[in-house]
């Protein structure tokens, strides 16, 4: 019954830490868009609640501008209202659903 009860409890705390990057997140999809002009074009991504700037790191945002066009799953882990009542997401992954 030991054994059971310490399989179970070694069993859950695996499972807890292998989802933890994905837990603390929120999701959004929509499609990738960049919106402005240059110097000062932005990612976003567009759906029916409103366009989304994305604050993302390097490897990211290159992922993210070569599938422009493109309707993604984002994970982001903050939204905060910046200039001008923009909203921007703070991205930990993007995955793409409709090619």
């Amino acid at each position: 019954m030991k054994k059971l009860l310490l399989f179970f409890l070694i069993a859950g705390l695996i499972a807890g830490c292998a989802s933890k990057a994905i837990e603390g997140s929120r999701v959004i999809t929509g499609e990738i868009q960049v919106v402005g002009n240059e110097p000062f074009a932005k990612l976003a991504v567009r759906n029916n609640d409103g366009i989304f700037f994305l604050d993302c790191s390097g490897r990211t945002k290159d992922f993210a501008y070569k599938n422009q066009g493109r309707v993604g799953r984002i994970y982001y882990s903050s939204l905060t209202t910046g200039a001008e009542s923009v909203k921007v997401l703070k991205v930990e992954k993007i995955e793409i659903i409709q090619r």
